[in-house]
């Protein structure tokens, strides 16, 4: 004698099936955002080392003004509106 399902435990079964592959698209979905996130991140860190480097080389421009105009308007060098170094 075998016994059947009853129509309680197939629509169960069904439900289940069914969220398992909700899950798995979920999953998909989220494995897409964390590749795109990651695509993100190294773009954005790229992009700040860039930047450092630019502030690196627009600090040393600073500087270099700042002596150029020491050398030639030494008056200003000590005036009080003369700019503060970084």
């Amino acid at each position: 004698m075998g016994s059947s399902p009853s129509n309680e435990t197939v629509v169960m079964i069904e439900n289940l099936r069914q969220e398992v592959t909700r899950l798995k698209c979920d999953k998909l979905d989220l494995l897409r955002q964390n590749v795109t996130c990651q695509r993100d991140i190294k773009r954005l860190r790229e992009r700040e080392l860039s930047l450092q480097g630019d502030l690196a080389a627009a600090g040393k421009e600073i500087l270099r003004l700042r002596d150029l105009l020491k050398e030639y308007m030494p008056d200003m060098a000590t005036s009080p509106l003369s700019i503060s170094p970084i």
